[in-house]
């Protein structure tokens, strides 16, 4: 006999567990089934802020998903990164915690006409959801990072903090300003622009996530939390949602709505799966129409981003200091203990940058762009490109000394023109989704990300940094666009920030895939509270609103909270 709960949730990752926890916690105490298809995965080794770059390299906390071959990348197949487990993405993800422009959320709720998924409110559920930590910021770091308590959390249940911060980190606003950029000291007001200090879901070195925020401290008996339990089609009475099939074959049933929150890359493979999709891709498979929505894989985006790697002189980074085996055990041991040691400072911080692109805006490929996606990007506070440091060195690569130091400088694409699509292979369940996100399909992208490589180039040789400087371990030949466009696309990948695949708006006929109730068109009893859902401009111009939220994480809190408060209210709970 099936199981059978009030809601059903499908998926138990950033948006999922905070969802699940949030109706259990209602008044009326429905009954709530969150499944997950990986495993119990909050475990200490697994949530060492030190480790926040490598965590999901971890065997079993990724599906695993790689890209069909891109054109534009070399034909390579580019790995797109999915968490597996309680927590999702949030157990693997880079831990940062960054919101966004508030044009970019103000152009989502036009978008989908209804304000709540605009700047104001998006920011008072984050306050809601946010308890900030600063205590580790000294003196020292007056003029580089101000957290404005107007636009911060301090008593929510999601730990984000920023501290123990590495010294590198300095040099890295530094040589921005040397290059005229502003420092931003806090990026989360609404206005990104700058290079700054961003703040990360973690506190004393220890990693947040969904599940150790919503679930940790108890679960209530209304709420069932079932692992290793892979879903693979989505049950309909006419065109009603009434429950789910394991992939054992046994049902678990809603009594009022099944809602998915499996993500940017596996929401649009369940619905395809389940006959929700386009009528002719869904016919050719094989697979009975239950509602023909043309929308459903189709929009999607990652943020393309490029990686160099330059050696510096010894004493420049205490990064080098943990490769020693052996020390990295004792400072294992001594976090754990202590909750001290230089873990707790061991790529702690996130040194960004969120910038404009005046090189790339005065090329003919930006004034090709259709008006309002050149009126998007021109906007106060939306960036065109991040630059961020981080812990990259290349295989193989031998330094001379113990000493020496090195630092690795990303550059992602923010607002990406290249529109992709998630699609079945098959049929069979058991196949992974085809992932296309035609990364540099648009040439836009391609000359954004290049002149966005080349203030990488020219980031090092700065004042700041030329005298730190010894030579690059991993960049381009030359700063010729030539030999730009050649790394770029030998070496290309995605920041993992899958989004758009089952996006909202206000109707079928927009190309939207839900409502700005997170409600599928056309159907009843089924939700999407997963960062698929997050949509564009007004004009219909596949410009993602989520590209420019650029480190989505938050985004994807927010979406559980707002599903949470809709479902609450429309239910009477």
């Amino acid at each position: 006999m099936a199981q059978e709960f009030d809601f059903v949730i499908v998926g138990g990752g950033t948006a999922g567990c905070l969802l699940a926890a949030r109706l259990a916690a209602t008044p009326s105490r429905p009954s709530v089934a969150l499944l997950e298809g990986g495993g119990d995965i909050n475990k200490p080794e697994y949530r060492r802020t030190a480790e926040r770059y490598f965590t999901v390299a971890q065997p079993g906390l990724d599906y695993g998903y790689v890209s069909t071959p891109q054109e534009h990348a070399r034909g390579r197949e580019v790995p797109q990164a999915r968490g597996k487990g309680l927590g999702g993405s949030s157990a693997v993800n880079f831990q940062v915690w960054s919101l966004g422009a508030r044009a970019e959320f103000d152009a989502w709720a036009e978008a989908a006409g209804d304000e709540v998924w605009g700047f104001e409110s998006v920011l008072e559920r984050v306050k809601q959801l946010e308890n900030l930590h600063t205590d580790g910021l000294g003196k020292e770091w007056d003029g580089y990072v101000k957290p404005d308590p107007k636009y911060h959390g301090y008593y929510g249940p999601v730990d984000v903090s920023i501290g123990h911060i590495e010294r590198e980190t300095k040099s890295f606003i530094d040589a921005g300003v040397d290059l005229g950029h502003k420092r931003n000291l806090d990026p989360n007001d609404g206005d990104p622009i700058g290079f700054s200090l961003n703040s990360s879901t973690s506190l004393d070195g220890v990693r947040t996530t969904s599940a150790s925020a919503f679930l940790e401290k108890g679960i209530p008996p209304n709420l069932t939390i079932l692992t290793e339990s892979r879903i693979v089609k989505i049950l309909f009475e006419n065109d009603r949602a009434v429950g789910v099939v394991k992939e054992d074959g046994s049902q678990i049933r809603a009594q009022k709505e099944v809602i998915l929150s499996t993500g940017a890359l596996d929401t649009p493979r369940l619905l395809l799966l389940s006959g929700i999709g386009p009528r002719a891709d869904l016919e050719a498979l094989g697979i009975s129409v239950v509602k023909d929505l043309d929308g459903v894989g189709k929009s999607f985006t990652d943020h393309p981003m490029i990686v160099t790697c330059f050696q510096m002189k010894p004493g420049f980074t205490d990064r080098m200091g943990l490769t020693d085996p052996a020390k990295y055990q004792e400072a294992i041991k001594q976090l754990t203990e202590t909750g001290n040691g230089p873990l707790l400072g061991h790529f702690s911080s996130v040194p960004h940058a969120f910038l404009k692109n005046g090189r790339a805006y005065a090329t003919p490929e930006f004034e090709a762009l259709p008006k309002d996606a050149k009126d998007l990007l021109l906007k106060t506070g939306v960036p065109s490109y991040e630059m961020v440091i981080g812990p990259l060195i290349p295989p193989n690569h031998a330094f001379e000394s113990a000493d020496d130091g090195f630092f690795s400088v990303f550059v992602a694409n923010m607002n990406s023109q290249s529109r992709g699509q998630i699609t079945l292979k098959s049929a069979d369940p058991k196949d992974p989704p085809s992932v296309d996100p035609k990364y540099l399909s648009h040439p836009y992208d391609v000359v954004n990300l290049r002149e966005a490589l080349r203030e990488g180039l020219k980031l090092m040789q700065t004042p700041t940094m030329k005298e730190h400087f010894v030579r690059p371990i991993f960049a381009p030949k030359s700063d010729s666009d030539e030999d730009i466009v050649e790394f770029i696309e030998q070496n290309v990948a995605g920041l993992w920030h899958p989004s758009c695949s089952v996006r909202m708006g206000k109707t079928e006929q927009d190309g939207s895939c839900v409502d700005a109730d997170l409600k599928v068109h056309g159907l009843s009893g089924l939700r999407v509270a997963d960062l698929s859902v997050t949509s564009m401009l007004p004009s219909g111009r596949k410009l993602s609103l989520e590209s420019g939220v650029r480190y989505p994480q938050i985004v994807a809190y927010v979406i559980g909270q707002i599903a949470a408060e809709k479902i609450t209210r429309e239910y009477g709970l």
